[in-house]
This record gives structure tokens, C-alpha cells and sequence, in this order.
């Protein structure tokens, strides 16, 4: 048992080398995300937020 779970935490470890089967492209362009970014977009429009939020609090 304790192997087994040995085994999984040394592979969710390692990173994930590979390359989508989907093209850049065909995400930026999916109806779905162009939504999402237009809805982002009218929320910023609508309530508006001080750019000091942005801004990384203990900056020296």
C-alpha cells in the first residue's frame, strides 16, 4: 500500500512534458473565449477598480 502511494507521489511530482493537440490559434479564436473576454471586459467597464490593487503591496 505504501509503495503504491510512493509511487503516485513521485510521478504527480515530475512535470508534464508534451505538446497540445489543439493549435494556438483555434483557442483564441473559440466562440467560448472570445465571450469570456467580452464578458471580462464589460465587467471591468461596469465596475471599475483603483489600479493600486495591481500593484504589489511591499514593492521597494
Amino acid at each position: 500500500m505504501s509503495t503504491k502511494i510512493s509511487q503516485f507521489l513521485e510521478k504527480r511530482g515530475k512535470l508534464i512534458v508534451g505538446k497540445s493537440s489543439i493549435p494556438d490559434d483555434a483557442v483564441r479564436n473559440s466562440p467560448f473565449i472570445i465571450k469570456k473576454i467580452e464578458q471580462a471586459k464589460r465587467r471591468l467597464k461596469e465596475h471599475p477598480f483603483p489600479i493600486e490593487l495591481l500593484k504589489a503591496k511591499y514593492a521597494s
